[in-house]
């Protein structure tokens, strides 16, 4: 969750506000803006796809070995790698 990878990554200060922005009952498209590019600036995006490639591999390494080796497992294998990427898979 990029907001917990905030917390470490963040200078006390500037997570205040985002935590304040986040909290707002409705967010306008700048503030939206203002949390999303704090977010990737401070590295929390990238912290977190890298948190959830990590998962993925070690969860498809303790699974592939109860799947039969067809196209129908090398197709779940892409399909969940292109979820983790963000990439469309339709």
């Amino acid at each position: 969750m990029p907001l917990a990878h905030a917390v470490a990554l963040l200078p006390s200060r500037r997570l205040q506000e985002v935590w304040r922005l986040v909290r707002e009952p409705v967010a306008d498209e700048r503030e939206l803006a203002e949390v999303r590019g704090a977010l990737i600036d401070c590295g929390a995006a990238t912290a977190c796809e890298r948190e959830a490639e990590s998962l993925l591999r070690r969860a498809w390494e303790e699974l592939e070995s109860a799947l039969p080796g067809s196209s129908r497992t090398r197709v779940l294998r892409e399909m969940a790698w292109q979820t983790v990427r963000g990439d469309r898979i339709a």
